[in-house]
Formats: C-alpha cells, structure tokens, sequence
C-alpha cells in the first residue's frame, strides 16, 4: 500500500492534516464497527474486518509519514531571508536621547543602548518578513499542487463507488443466500437425476477451493433439491458458491451445465427447465 491508496482507503485528499486524518479515520472506522457488529453472515464478518484492517495499515502509514523530514516546509527560505535583509535604520529611544545629554563622558552607554534597539528592530523585520515568506510559500505550493490533487479527489471518489457498489452487491448476496442449501429445482415435465455437482468456493485463507460429489438423487417434475455440498467437515451453502457444475440425466439423455452461481440462481435456486 503507497501513500495515495492510504487517501483513497481513508477519503481524503493529498496533503490532509494530522486533524483531518484522525477525524476521517474515527468516523470511517465506526462505520465499518458496526457493519461488523451486525454482520449476519461470517462472509461479511471477514469482509468487514478486512476493511478496518486495511483501514487501520492506511491511517498508520499517512499519520506514521506526517512529521518526516520530507513533509515539513524546507527552513532554507528562511536563513536566505536573514542574509538579504538589509539592518532598518538607526531608531533613537528616549534612553538614548536622555544619557547623550547627561552625560558625553559615559559614551559607552548610549552605544550599547542604540544597539540593543537596532537589534530588536532587526529581528521584528525578520520575523515580520519571514512569516510573509512562509504565507508566500505554501501559497505557491497550493495552486501548484491543485490540478494533482483534482485528479486525486477524481480517483478517490470513483474508487469509493466502485467499492460501495461492490459491497452492496456482497450484502444483497448474502441475503439471499444465507445460510441455504444448493437447491436444484426441476422445471420439466419428466423427472431428473442428479448426477455430479462441483462447486469452487472461497476457504479461511481466502484460497479458491472446489468441492465435488456424486448425489443420485432423481428430482421430481416440478420439485426441489436441496443438494448437501461438503468439503471436509465444513458444509458449502450456496452463499459460498462461486461458480458450479452439474451433470444430469433428463428423459434418457446425459447433459451438463454450469456457470456463476449468482448470476444463474434466481432468487437462490437453480432451475433446470429442459422442455420448451
């Protein structure tokens, strides 16, 4: 993960401060909390924890960034300001004015006393002079860096849609599958036999698996299958069907069929009509 994916994790611009970043990070991180606390499937649990992960890796990796060397304004403007600026004329203070007058043999005094105040009028015109400089400064970076950080904001934005998106698909998925058997339903006129079922799903490690079995099961004209898909000791549901294949035998004759479950399944079932 670089420094402009941590922005677009957190949905924030280039160059937010430390405050922006916190209050993004909270407010983000919150929502996925409870996203997570009300999650009704472990799929979306895993999801949603994968998030404050990479939630948590973006806000340490720009806050753990801030205060680099290479993000502080360079001081070298400041020391050229201090050379170039030229000493303000003499200024006469009243403690100047008045020792001159007492007295001429303690011209000591009144040396020291003019210098003094040169010197603090010296380091008021550089300090008023080097704030201008700084103001200046970050001026000339801001309209410098506007067009890159437009085209960030760009990206940003589309990138949080395409992830909304993926992420409303995945809640809709899980409620229409949750926790469901692979149902077969036989749309035919004649019974079908079920013969061979794979299916690929996503296991703890997130690797793709694939689990396949024989069944046997003759379906009815006009029933339903639940088909008890396990891989190991763990129990496929259809809400963690990625993609599946099925071969049968309808009315004498052998087929084959398969595809992306979600996208064949209607409303969690697969129908198999064979007659037209």
């Amino acid at each position: 993960m670089n420094s402009s994916d941590a922005h677009i994790i957190l949905g924030l611009n280039e160059g937010a401060s430390p405050e922006e970043m916190e209050a993004k990070f909270q407010e983000v991180y919150s929502d996925y909390q409870i996203r997570l606390s009300n999650a009704p499937t472990p799929n979306l649990k895993k999801l949603y924890q994968k998030n404050l992960q990479e939630l948590e890796e973006a806000y340490n990796l720009l806050s753990g960034g801030v205060n680099t060397s290479s993000d502080l304004p360079s001081s070298k403007p400041q020391l050229e300001v201090k050379k170039t600026v030229a000493p303000p004329p003499p200024v006469q203070t009243q403690q100047h004015t008045t020792a001159a007058k007492t007295s001429m043999a303690s011209k000591s005094a009144p040396a020291n006393t003019h210098a003094g105040s040169k010197k603090g009028v010296l380091y008021g015109g550089l300090i008023a002079l080097v704030g201008i400089g700084v103001s200046v400064l970050f001026g000339l970076l801001y309209f410098q860096g506007q067009a890159e950080q437009d085209a960030v904001k760009e990206k940003m934005e589309a990138e949080q849609q395409k992830q909304a998106e993926k992420l409303e698909r995945a809640e809709l998925l899980e409620r229409i599958f949750h926790e469901e058997k692979f149902k077969i339903k036989n749309a035919g006129r004649h019974s079908l036999k079920v013969l061979t079922i794979a299916a690929t799903f996503m296991n703890d490690k997130d690797e793709l698996e694939k689990a396949e079995f024989y069944s046997g099961e003759i379906i009815e004209a006009g029933k339903t299958y639940d088909a008890m898909i396990v891989k190991g000791s763990r129990t496929i549901y259809d809400g963690d069907v990625i993609s599946y294949a099925l071969s049968f035998e309808y009315d004498g004759t052998r087929y084959t069929t398969g595809g992306v479950y979600s996208q064949d399944a209607k409303d969690g079932m697969l129908i198999i009509k064979m007659d037209r």
